[in-house]
């Protein structure tokens, strides 16, 4: 921690987690080489450090509170397909990250309050499908954003109203015809480009049982059971 004399630094095979404000305020360090070994960046772990850029390994699960916050120099991250949350404020204050690439990690499932806030170069963000938790302030501020593509059809973008505010250039929403993304873009006057249809739940245990026949009107009487269930 605060140790500015270091440049870069290689992680051993083996190590399954950066402990908390281990490098905070390192100024100078540039890179980081983690191994394939790694799981989890603790509490401001890089946090105030000189990072440029962080290829994280695809065993990476979680990113805890502030990992990377105010890592001003940091202008790009590979993110792990595995990784399932990232907490607040990891990359807050980050003002030179350009892209948010996230539509890889399939099993991403939250961004937490404040998770890119200010990060004021970011100018693409793509959300992957299975995400369904979007945090407070998560994108606030990011005044250069001007396209945001969202492959999840649940995800709220204004469950909080304030996940987006301040991202005064944005101008395009790329989502699921049919998904809350297509209606928050609706209603905060933002132009729409579908990538897709919605998907159909598939019916199982599907029965059909015909049970009357009525002669006048020459019409039978359907019944169809999906799963124990009866719909007329």
């Amino acid at each position: 921690e605060h140790n500015t004399d270091l440049t870069d630094v290689v992680l051993e095979e083996g190590l399954t987690s950066v402990a908390r404000s281990a490098f905070r305020g390192c100024t100078d360090l540039a890179r980081v080489e983690f191994p394939q070994s790694l799981t989890s960046v603790y509490y401001y772990a890089f946090a105030d450090s000189g990072l440029t850029e962080a290829v994280l390994p695809d065993s990476v699960t979680r990113l805890w509170p502030g990992a990377f916050e105010n890592c001003v120099s940091l202008e790009r991250v590979e993110f792990p397909s595995e990784l399932q949350d990232i907490a607040e404020a990891v990359f807050l204050g980050g003002v030179s990250l350009t892209e948010a690439d996230l539509s890889g990690c399939s099993s991403l499932g939250r961004i937490a309050n404040q998770a890119f806030e200010n990060c004021t170069s970011l100018q693409a963000v793509m959300l992957p499908e299975n995400l369904d938790t979007l945090g407070n302030g998560a994108f606030r501020n990011c005044t250069l954003l001007k396209e945001l593509t969202v492959y999840s059809e649940k995800v709220s973008l204004g469950q909080y109203r304030s996940a987006f505010e301040g991202c005064t250039a944005l101008e395009t929403i790329r989502g699921i015809s049919g998904s809350a993304a297509e209606d928050y873009a609706a209603e905060m006057g933002i132009a729409f480009v579908s990538i897709g249809e919605a998907s159909v739940p598939e019916l199982t245990g599907m029965t059909v049982s015909l049970n009357r026949w009525n002669e006048t009107s020459k019409n039978v009487d359907v019944r169809v059971s999906v799963s124990g269930e009866s719909v007329y």
